[in-house]
């Protein structure tokens, strides 16, 4: 091999490794915030209320399938009291059943479990923390986790699972009753009917529908004014 060959051998391997360098640099950072945020590694319930955005305790009330060939699962959730954050009274989360590359999935939620929920948003989506970790169910007054590929968790008080929670992230003390109240048998809240929107002009405090009450009188004006003109035009013949 002649010598300008091998030098250019050794440009052509001098430019593949600076561009390797800089791939790593620009995307190896992106990687690695992804795989930490996908990771699943044994997570404690205090870390759990501590790292959550959104705790809620509430009641699965439907689950159907929407992938057979995967499968993949979408569940509603009722909500019967929020320990942290803000939720909704219902939502729906999908897909679950599995965790995908991308953080995408969640883990089962069965139709009729009642539920202790840590969740975080990623990618503007609504995730269940530590997949399985963060889901506790309520039974029998207890509280119980299965953690997939980890050793189970062995059931704890409900009671004493909810007053850790609550202490860590600082729900009052009607919150706390809510959720105990129905972790420990209590009936699902009622979802609260929209307050029906009020006719056009009637005041909130049952007063006169003054809007309404406006416009007919302009048209009783327009209607004086106007017979008044023709009244006018007869005289004038």
């Amino acid at each position: 091999m002649s010598v300008y060959t091998d030098a250019m051998v050794v440009k052509v391997f001098v430019v593949v490794l600076a561009c390797s360098v800089v791939a790593l640099a620009v995307f190896a950072p992106a990687t690695a915030k992804q795989a930490a945020a996908c990771s699943i590694g044994q997570i404690d319930l205090d870390t759990l209320a501590e790292e959550a955005e959104i705790v809620i305790v509430g009641q699965v009330i439907a689950e159907r399938m929407v992938e057979p060939r995967w499968p993949t699962f979408e569940s509603t959730i009722r909500v019967a009291a929020v320990l942290r954050g803000d939720l909704e009274p219902e939502i729906t989360l999908s897909p679950l059943g599995y965790l995908g590359a991308g953080c995408e999935g969640g883990p089962r939620l069965l139709a009729g479990e009642r539920v202790l929920l840590f969740f975080s948003r990623f990618r503007g989506e609504l995730h269940v923390n530590g997949y399985e970790q963060g889901k506790y169910v309520f039974a029998n007054g207890e509280a119980s986790v299965q953690n997939v590929g980890l050793s189970a968790e062995p059931p704890i008080p409900a009671d004493e699972v909810l007053r850790r929670v609550a202490a860590i992230t600082g729900a009052t003390d009607e919150q706390l009753d809510a959720a105990l109240a129905f972790a420990l048998g209590g009936p699902l809240p009622e979802l609260q009917p929209d307050a029906e929107p009020l006719p056009v002009g009637v005041e909130e405090d049952g007063g006169q529908p003054v809007l309404l009450i406006a416009i007919a009188s302009g048209l009783l004006a327009l209607l004086v004014a106007a017979l008044a003109g023709l009244g006018l035009r007869r005289r004038a013949r």
